[in-house]
């Protein structure tokens, strides 16, 4: 198992402090050489704030190379991820170009977490082939902060 990291999760996402505002995220991971991805491969993403639920993730991703499956969620860890304890886009083929979004039940009520989450990718089947290098992986993240009353 290989964690691969994002340049966008080095930094939190940016908060929004206005009252019923939700915050828009694009997180993007682009392998620098072909890269085979196997299975239980993590891809961590994004950094989702304490104090933020997620409403939305669409994921728009490149061919990872035939046979490539995966699902999106938040990973059970942000240093040391293993797996996608939360799955918000089910497993699904990434063996070609693709858009995916939120198809879980109760994939946007998730509950507001009093810590940081990371948001990522899981490999479930690994790939035959490589993803080209410089191909882009990507999820819009959508997240709302914690209501008055929730």
């Amino acid at each position: 198992m290989t964690v691969y990291t994002s340049q966008q999760f080095q930094e939190p996402i940016p908060t929004n402090t206005t009252a019923g505002g939700e915050i828009v995220f694009r997180a993007y991971w682009s392998p620098s050489s072909n890269t085979t991805l196997a299975d239980n491969d993590i891809i961590r993403m994004a950094r989702l704030p304490a104090g933020y639920a997620i409403t939305d993730i669409v994921l728009d991703t490149a061919a990872c190379g035939t046979s490539c499956a995966g699902c999106v969620g938040i990973l059970d860890s942000v240093d040391s991820p293993t797996a996608v304890s939360s799955v918000v886009i089910a497993t699904g083929s990434l063996a070609t170009a693709a858009i995916k979004r939120t198809d879980t039940v109760g994939g946007t009520g998730y509950a507001v977490s009093t810590s940081e989450q990371a948001v990522g990718v899981e490999i479930t089947t690994s790939s035959s082939t490589n993803i080209a290098a410089n191909a882009k992986m990507a999820v819009l993240i959508r997240a709302r902060p914690k209501q008055k009353v929730e």
